[in-house]
């Protein structure tokens, strides 16, 4: 028998459980199908994708279909998820905020010259072996 992998919301609460390919709430009744490759919750009877759950264990997908499926969560939020959550977003790399040299003009729109219709070329009336060595020629 495979382990049991957690599932929690977004607001770190134990909402579901999985065990090898079958999801399940916290009264233990199977809710859904799990795909192990993709991470992927799928229906029982037609194998249509309806969540997701990422590899930290954090359901994702629409909530009135979470609160469908596993119920609304009246439990706690973990307190070692959420520490671990914040401890990640805390050492995150800073977004860097590149901003425009003042040196440089503003920027303009320019306006698009209208495309010029392309000339046609003559068709080929000649030798199609003119302009060959006569190495290349058969």
């Amino acid at each position: 028998m495979a382990g049991r992998r957690l599932i929690f919301n977004g607001k770190d609460v134990q909402i579901g459980y999985i065990e090898g390919n079958e999801v399940f709430d916290l009264a233990g009744r199977k809710r859904c199908n799990y795909t192990v490759a993709t991470g992927n919750l799928c229906d029982s009877i037609g194998e249509r994708v309806i969540g997701h759950v990422s590899l930290d264990g954090t359901f994702v997908g629409a909530s009135w279909l979470s609160d469908e499926l596993f119920g609304k969560p009246s439990g706690e939020a973990d307190a070692d998820r959420s520490r671990a959550r914040t401890h990640r977003a805390r050492h995150r790399p800073k977004q860097a905020s590149v901003q425009r040299p003042n040196h440089l003009p503003p920027r303009t729109a320019v306006p698009k010259e209208p495309e010029k219709p392309l000339a046609h070329s003559q068709p080929f009336s000649g030798d199609p072996q003119a302009g060959l060595n006569t190495s290349e020629k058969a």
